[in-house]
């Protein structure tokens, strides 16, 4: 019955909006990535299509209020950032080891079990990729499609009521996109110095912080999540859920998997 409700209300075209497009990038990566075999395309994707799908969301749900526009555009302002930068970096270091499992080995096959598996465990990473975008996405889709009821061409959302919350949400965003961007400028600047190879940076925001970037990350999407509840309450508590599941799966990404985890990696 939750499932049922969900799904016939606008919120439903939001969540198909955000599955295609997230869907349809990602899937586009994994075919380029079997071809060329290399990673270098992985973050560069995985931003685009969350920033892809924040602007879809926006366009499609024809939701052009002030708080809806600035969510979707931090979003946008955010994958555009982060999707360069990491594929700058790429392109400089030439690979990340973390990936190597992912790859066959020379003269290994397709599909060896023994091996790398190529492509089946690749698939799994890019899905897992498609998963990341669509939650992450979350506050902007029940944020802009968050109608109980709607008629054919009109706006999917209602208008809501910024209150203490959405301003904070907001500053938050805000701070925490100049924070990741500041922490990723200098740690890009310190890298690039020859005489930095294998030493630790303790400078600048990384001397209050062992990891500023992530600390950056995690504020931007409580921000775009504190912001857009308002919204996404208007659809109900099960809107609200699935939006926070946007900032607490974010730092468990950084927290668990992805981040702090893999940190000595660089």
């Amino acid at each position: 019955p939750v499932v049922s409700a969900l799904l016939t209300m606008s919120l439903g075209d939001g969540f198909f909006v955000t599955a295609a497009v997230v869907g349809i990038i990602n899937f586009v990566g994994w075919v380029l990535t079997v071809i060329t075999r290399t990673h270098k395309l992985t973050d560069l994707c995985g931003t685009s299509g969350i920033a892809a799908g924040a602007a879809v969301l926006l366009f499609s749900s024809k939701c052009y209020y002030p708080r809806q526009e600035i969510m979707a555009g931090l979003v946008v302002a955010w994958g555009i950032r982060l999707g360069c930068y990491l594929f700058v970096r790429v392109l400089n270091v030439g690979e990340d080891r973390r990936l190597r499992f992912l790859f066959p080995r020379e003269g290994e096959g397709w599909f060896n079990a023994k091996g790398s598996l190529f492509p089946v465990k690749l698939l799994g990473f890019w899905l897992l990729q498609f998963v990341w975008g669509f939650v992450v996405l979350q506050p902007i889709a029940t944020g802009l499609y968050n109608k109980s009821e709607t008629t054919p061409g009109s706006k999917m959302c209602q208008e809501c009521s910024w209150g203490i919350l959405g301003i904070f949400g907001a500053i938050l965003a805000v701070f925490g996109l100049i924070f990741e961007t500041v922490a990723d400028f200098q740690k890009y600047v310190f890298k690039c110095n020859p005489n930095n190879e294998d030493k630790w940076m303790c400078t600048g925001l990384w001397s209050i912080s062992r990891h500023p970037n992530y600390f950056g990350e995690i504020c931007f999407w409580f921000g775009v999540f504190f912001m857009g509840l308002p919204c996404a309450w208007t659809g109900g508590i099960m809107a609200a859920c699935l939006a926070s599941l946007s900032p607490l799966g974010t730092f468990m990404l950084l927290r668990s998997v992805s981040g702090l985890a893999c940190s000595s990696w660089g």
